[in-house]
């Protein structure tokens, strides 16, 4: 079962076009998650990251993106404590057209948690035109 992201903070991003007509945009952001760990073992699932100011994409051709541990916390004593962002893959969100992101997250120790998640993901393809980015857009504007 993945676990969703409390929200995504800070989302910037930088748009332009090459020249081939094809739309390139570099995104970041960090997510906020509740996810504790449970014991010595280490426990895993699926961080679901899903930007909410990205543009809306009408076709995405290829995407690079990347996900490193933000802010971690351990309540008491650290046994065996462990934290990991072991691997991202990025994606067109089918409800919102918008770029989401998989992060497999684990958490190692009883009282150890994981809260932030920051990424990167570049992506190539086709913005739906009249869809520009929401108020936290920091890119220029495509025509």
């Amino acid at each position: 079962m993945a676990i969703p992201a409390i929200d995504v903070v800070r989302e910037q991003q930088v748009l332009t076009r090459t020249p081939d007509g094809k739309d390139l945009a570099f995104l970041t952001g960090t997510a906020r998650f509740q996810f504790k760990g449970t014991g010595g073992a280490w426990r895993r699932d699926v961080g679901l990251i899903t930007t909410q100011h990205g543009p809306v994409w009408a076709g995405v051709e290829s995407t690079a993106a990347t996900a490193s541990l933000a802010s971690v916390a351990n309540d008491h004593e650290a046994n065996n404590e462990g934290y990991a962002a072991d691997e991202v893959s990025a994606f067109v969100d089918e409800a919102t057209h918008r770029i989401a992101l998989q992060v497999f997250l684990a958490v190692r120790d009883s009282d150890g948690h994981l809260f932030r998640v920051s990424y990167q993901v570049t992506v190539l393809g086709y913005i739906q035109r009249g869809t520009l980015p929401g108020p936290l857009s920091t890119g220029g504007v495509l025509g």
